[in-house]
């Protein structure tokens, strides 16, 4: 079951990223601190976090018992 989860955050965030890639012009914008609004700008690591989250919550609500 842990080893599903992890393939499936795991393929989910590289879609991410590579969504980021096509959106930003094949350009990887990294995380930087951002001054007006005050805060942190996540980059492609915001798109990695989306994309893997998104995956485990298809998978854990898809296919429920994938073990069987």
């Amino acid at each position: 079951m842990l080893i599903t989860f992890l393939t499936a955050g795991l393929v989910g965030g590289i879609t991410g990223v590579i969504s980021h890639l096509v959106r930003n012009g094949k350009v990887l914008v990294f995380p930087k601190m951002r001054v007006k609004p005050r805060g942190i700008y996540l980059g492609f690591l915001s798109d990695f976090l989306i994309g893997g989250a998104a995956a485990i919550f298809a998978v854990t609500y898809l296919v429920p018992n994938p073990e069987k």
